[in-house]
């Protein structure tokens, strides 16, 4: 039996891990709303009509209120993380459902404050963690019915993918030295180093492109379609052919293993780029002729 000293520090533990999560969170949530205002700064120089213009600027103005109040509100939502002692782990969702109850902190003084309020802040934050409870049940379920392969590259590393139950999406899990969604890493040619810890080999993906090729389902098919589109277009550029519509049929292709890996998530965006260069290097090397130079992630 568990010594409820040794107990009670082990749920302290999983509170604190949650201040961390919410530090990271908080950190991407400051990214994207500056991008958002970046976005929008640049879309003000256009001409535009009047009342266009206005909303943009009115945007403009909540999108800086968002993010100078930002601060505020991850002081508000971790000392709720510790009065609840919310011990399951936090999530996006998680995150903009909490600044929706931090604006009411912010906007309401401490001495303004009555049982009413506090009542209802109980009300919420139970609600919250109940949609979290359940969020994390089904992905917990969905994971254990996923079909796993691994597959041992350079570096004594695992790449592992996993294929949803439905055979629709696939999952992708990489030994990162650092993550480039929380440190900054200058893309080029030495990025995959400091994420990965080494390049890819033309070995570690031949071994991910056959994995890939043998997946059942409709991303097996998404995976096998985009091999047929670069070996069409491939043909017809190492013999001097026309690839403009080979090249509009291959971008397509493309988009639509980014969409199985996940990639309009930014934060997974990059990571497309391997099961992309492992497909594309195991149908050139059936075309000694074209450049067989290995291309690495994260490089543009």
């Amino acid at each position: 039996m568990a010594n409820p000293q040794e107990g009670e520090t082990s749920r302290l533990d999983l509170v604190e891990l949650n201040i961390s999560q919410l530090g990271i969170l908080t950190f991407e949530k400051t990214r994207d709303l500056r991008e958002k205002i970046e976005v929008i700064e640049n879309l003000t120089v256009l001409q535009a009509p009047d009342d266009a213009f206005v909303r943009l600027a009115m945007l403009r103005l909540r999108t800086q209120e968002a993010l100078e109040k930002l601060p505020q509100k991850q002081a508000t939502i971790s000392n709720i993380i510790r009065t609840y002692e919310i011990t399951d782990q936090i999530d996006t969702v998680f995150l903009e459902e909490m600044l929706m109850l931090s604006e009411r902190h912010i906007s309401t003084p401490v001495d303004q404050r009555d049982e009413t309020f506090y009542e209802q802040e109980k009300e919420v934050v139970s609600n919250v963690l109940k949609s979290l409870q359940t969020r994390k049940a089904k992905e917990v379920q969905e994971r254990s019915l996923e079909k796993g392969y691994e597959v041992e590259i350079s570096g004594d590393r695992v790449c592992k993918l996993f294929v949803s139950p439905d055979k629709d999406t696939v999952r992708m899990e990489l030994p990162v030295v650092i993550d480039p969604n929380l440190n900054k890493v200058r893309i080029g040619s030495k990025a995959v180093v400091e994420i990965l810890g080494a390049k890819l080999t033309h070995e570690d993906y031949q071994k991910i492109a056959e994995t890939m090729l043998s997946f059942e389902g409709t991303v097996g098919k998404i995976m096998r379609a985009y091999a047929n589109a670069i070996d069409i277009y491939t043909d017809l550029y190492a013999n001097g052919q026309n690839t403009s519509s080979a090249r509009f049929s291959r971008m397509m292709r493309a988009q639509e293993i980014r969409r199985a890996f996940g990639g309009e998530d930014p934060r997974i965006a990059p990571f497309c780029d391997i099961p992309l260069n492992a497909i594309t290097m195991y149908v050139r090397a059936n075309y000694p002729e074209v450049d067989q130079t290995v291309p690495q992630p994260f490089e543009s």
